[in-house]
């Protein structure tokens, strides 16, 4: 027994001293491949930025999310979600002439059509969502609530009960205009919200869009060719190339500055990134969005679990029509996926060391085990032997006897 329980020891002792070294090289590593796709704050020239997983809600990267800036043509994504939510694709929509006239300064960008042009709902959100059209932009408004003030309300009305604080809409084009801001966390919270409805996504995620209806010219005369729409995201479009992007909006103003809202998918990470206030109209803004997005995808894991802040849609008002109020969840009421919720964050819980000392006393214990069964077999065979030869010793003893007598 005293060479079993040395050699116990020795095992104890060689896992106590190799197995922290392994474990030391394998945080070293972990750190590397997180310190590999870091994102600086000072690298990242947008005034404002955050990165959240759509899925959960959680953030995962933010700078300044809170501070006011503006929109610009981010603007629109608000008003193509109350449009979806308050018309059909098939409506038929006429540009009056304030939708012409109020949107002819110099570098707004519009599609120029005449007034009294007809398309769909569904048209006129393409060119909303990926040519940017302010034109249309005042001619959905005016269709939906039939004026731009009153449909500014509603916007107003719908970002607050979405629950974010520092947003306020002057008009559904985002041009720039007194009281108007938001900051990162608010689009944010508005990106996530737009990406439940399906049809936003795809027209976003378009590349480009051919109209069916017929558009006229500037003097009523219809144009020949097919009139097609490319998508201004250079992401979606290819001009700025990165595969995991599938839809997005753009915007800039002097006062903005270039806005953008990005929607990627690598795996199950499904993610939305926003910047603000990315200065020029260059590429800034992408490569800012590029270098979060892979920031985040690299580090997903940890960046996920230490999250401290999740987007959260109040929705106080039932202003979603095709969304059911949600009901409050009780105490009571466990599902599955809060169980398996549990298991996951109790086994994210432990650290490297924890699996290590585990390991280390499973790998003790098992030789422990292989040693005692060892020992017990050698003791049975000893055992054996021990009685065979007592017992021909014994035979031998009788044989002697006989033949004596």
């Amino acid at each position: 027994m005293k060479k079993l329980f040395s050699l116990f020891l020795a095992v104890l002792t060689c896992s106590a001293i190799v197995l922290p070294s392994f474990a030391h090289a394998a945080q070293t590593t972990e750190s590397y491949v997180e310190d590999s796709a870091q994102a600086d704050d000072s690298t990242i020239t947008a005034g404002s930025a955050i990165v959240a997983d759509l899925n959960t809600g959680k953030v995962l990267y933010e700078k300044n999310a809170d501070a006011k800036l503006y929109p610009a043509s981010l603007t629109k994504i608000m008003t193509a979600m109350i449009a979806l939510d308050n018309s059909n694709l098939t409506d038929t929509i006429t540009v009056s002439e304030n939708a012409v006239t109020s949107m002819q300064q110099k570098g707004v960008m519009r599609m120029s059509v005449i007034a009294g042009q007809q398309m769909t709902m569904k048209e006129a959100l393409h060119a909303l969502l990926i040519n940017s059209a302010n034109d249309i932009a005042v001619a959905i408004a005016e269709h939906i609530s039939g004026s731009t003030e009153d449909f500014t309300a509603l916007m107003n009305e719908y970002a607050k009960n979405l629950g974010c604080t520092q947003t306020n809409f002057s008009n559904p084009t985002g041009l720039d205009a007194d009281n108007l801001s938001t900051s990162a966390l608010d689009m944010a919270v508005i990106c996530k919200k737009a990406a439940e409805n399906s049809t936003f996504l795809k027209i976003c995620g378009a590349k480009t869009f051919t109209f069916e209806s017929t558009i006229m010219d500037g003097k009523g005369k219809p144009i020949k060719d097919d009139y097609i729409l490319t998508n201004q995201h250079k992401m979606i479009s290819g001009e700025f190339p990165y595969e995991y992007a599938y839809a997005g909006k753009t915007g800039y103003t002097n006062a903005g500055q270039t806005t953008l809202a990005t929607y990627a998918k690598k795996d199950t990470m499904n993610l939305v990134a926003v910047v603000l206030g990315c200065p020029g109209e260059n590429d800034a803004a992408y490569e800012d969005t590029k270098k979060l997005l892979e920031h985040c995808f690299a580090n997903y894991d940890t960046l996920s679990e230490n999250s401290t802040k999740t987007l959260m849609l109040t929705e106080q008002n039932d202003l979603l029509s095709d969304t059911p109020a949600k009901m409050p969840e009780t105490e009571s009421a466990v599902t599955d996926t809060d169980t398996q919720s549990a298991i996951i964050n109790a086994v994210k819980g432990h650290s490297w060391q924890d699996y290590i000392v585990i390991g280390a006393i499973a790998l003790a214990a098992v030789v422990l085990i292989v040693l005692i069964i060892r020992q017990t077999v050698i003791y049975a065979k000893r055992r054996r032997r021990r009685k065979n030869y007592e017992r021909m010793k014994k035979q031998r003893i009788e044989e002697e006897k006989e033949n004596n007598s």
